[in-house]
């Protein structure tokens, strides 16, 4: 993707016929706002990608005027790292609601966006359905539990069109990770099964249990909770006795209570192994 200062971007968009992709790394003057988003407007150009940089404070709002009459078919939108807020994110989902622009893949992450913008997000954009938005980045965001809860409050929503969400590296508690699971696994389509590989549960499986990304999602490819947490046990407890000899037992302990928040503790407590490991009598042959 060919990176161009705003004066070259816009000169690119109303002379030429023929851009695809820009990215263009200082948007933050008011003027070079101003001109590439008329210079948007106006373009004949076919562009479908975008990434851009510096926005200030007021370019998500320029942004939103901008996409509300453009025709450009735009499919990719990364405003990652332009610490919108809260505020921006709102700009952002109006801007989304309102455009003609078959958008599907949106970058959102690093902008300092907190429970708020996501209460917005999850409501505006993924719970109402967006028509073409199928790819969403939310990582290293400043949301926590709270905004968790409106995200898998959208999840479960029928309309719901995601099929990847990033949100990765957020103050979100390990309860907060329970709910999203939770809400993913209520789904019943295997949209909801992609969209773990966004959420990276990884980093708290893996970190916690030693379960690989790619593990993991092929035990949770299957509609019968019992039996996706059941082969999730089953890997990990297998793992753990494997290594007991060499880990201390308070780290097996710790993994073990990771195990048990995510699986439930109903269904940890009656796996055969769970009882085996605490000497608990089997009853169930």
């Amino acid at each position: 993707m060919p990176v161009v200062g705003w004066r070259e971007a816009v000169r690119l968009l109303r002379e030429s016929k023929n851009v695809e992709e820009l990215s263009i790394p200082d948007l933050l003057d008011s003027q070079a706002q101003a001109q590439f988003a008329q210079a948007l407007i106006e373009t004949k150009s076919p562009v479908t990608v975008l990434e851009l940089a510096k926005l200030g404070n007021d370019g998500p709002k320029v942004l939103r005027r901008a996409f509300e009459q453009t025709k450009a078919p735009i499919v990719e939108l990364d405003v990652g790292c332009n610490m919108i807020g809260d505020e921006g994110a709102e700009e952002i989902c109006s801007m989304l609601n309102n455009t003609g622009c078959p958008i599907s893949i949106l970058n959102l992450a690093g902008n300092f966006i907190n429970d708020e913008g996501i209460k917005c997000i999850a409501s505006e954009i993924i719970q109402k359905g967006h028509k073409t938005l199928t790819t969403l980045d939310l990582s290293e965001n400043e949301f926590g539990d709270l905004g968790a809860m409106y995200l898998a409050e959208s999840i479960r929503s029928s309309s719901c069109n995601l099929v990847s969400l990033d949100l990765a590296h957020n103050p979100v508690s390990q309860s907060g990770m329970q709910t999203l699971l939770a809400a993913l696994l209520a789904r019943s389509s295997q949209s909801s099964l992609r969209i773990l590989r966004g959420l990276v549960l990884n980093e708290t499986l893996a970190r916690d249990c030693g379960i690989p990304e790619k593990v993991f999602l092929d035990i949770m490819n299957s509609e019968d909770r019992k039996s996706s947490s059941h082969k999730l046990l089953t890997w990990a407890w297998t793992r753990i006795q494997r290594a007991k000899e060499v880990l201390p037992m308070v780290m097996n302990t710790l993994k073990v209570e990771r195990i048990a928040a995510l699986v439930g503790d109903f269904l940890f407590w009656q796996h055969p192994l769970t009882k085996q490991m605490y000497g608990i009598p089997d009853n169930s042959e």
